[in-house]
């Protein structure tokens, strides 16, 4: 066990190099490789991974605009409550905020994370049916987070320029680290 530590201890400064998106010791191949046959590697390129995501999205939080739109947000959601006035006086009122604005996130993340995703397709993918599915994309569509293209028959839905690079910040992407990932694609 000791001697498996020891043939993993030059690969430690790799694993947070390759995270933080800096120049490596060595070939990314030989990393990957390594990575392949050693689940302790993988695992602490997890560990970072994770850590490095913490420290990125605590970074974006302490911006004085995200803590402004922030606490702009909270504001909307702790003054949003329907009156129900004389048109509905019976049932119970639905928590917008936490039934379709917890899907509109779960569908953000999505489109973060697969690019441009046919609209059709959007319930099926993040679990939703058709209507509720329906509301989650108005949700982002009112907030200015996505936008549709059309492409023959098919319409399609994707992240904002500036939402993709918000998506990135908060899973600790650096964005120059994307684009050299693509690049070598």
């Amino acid at each position: 066990m000791g001697n498996e530590k020891n043939k993993c201890e030059k690969y430690g400064l790799a694993i947070t190099d390759y995270i933080l998106g800096e120049e490596m010791d060595m070939p990314k191949e030989e990393l990957f490789n390594h990575l392949a046959s050693c689940e302790s590697c993988r695992k602490d390129l997890e560990n970072w991974r994770e850590t490095y995501s913490v420290m990125r999205n605590k970074a974006y939080m302490e911006k004085p605009e995200t803590k402004k739109k922030y606490q702009e947000m909270l504001a909307r959601i702790k003054t949003s409550s329907c009156d129900t006035g004389k048109q509905l006086t019976n049932g119970v009122d639905i928590n917008i905020n936490k039934e379709y604005g917890w899907h509109a996130g779960i569908l953000w993340s999505h489109l973060g994370e697969n690019g441009p995703t046919k609209v059709e397709e959007i319930p099926a993918k993040i679990k939703l049916d058709t209507d509720k599915a329906r509301v989650v994309t108005g949700w982002l569509m009112g907030e200015k987070k996505v936008c549709m293209k059309q492409v023959k028959q098919d319409k399609y839905i994707y992240l904002t320029k500036e939402e993709q690079e918000k998506y990135l910040q908060v899973k600790g992407i650096n964005i120059g680290q994307e684009n050299r990932q693509q690049a070598e694609k």
